[in-house]
């Protein structure tokens, strides 16, 4: 996305929904599953 020109805030809420839509569970583990943010997310009972 970082190269796409957004014209207003619906237009960009809109192109991140479907970014997030096509994010496979193996992409999402790849950016948070670092041993922190499981420590973290323990902690707070999530």
């Amino acid at each position: 996305m970082k190269w796409e020109l957004i014209e207003n805030l619906d237009s960009l809420r809109n192109r991140l929904d479907k970014v997030l839509q096509e994010l496979t569970p193996q992409a999402i583990k790849s950016v948070t599953g670092w041993d922190f943010i499981l420590d973290a997310l323990s902690v707070a009972y999530i």
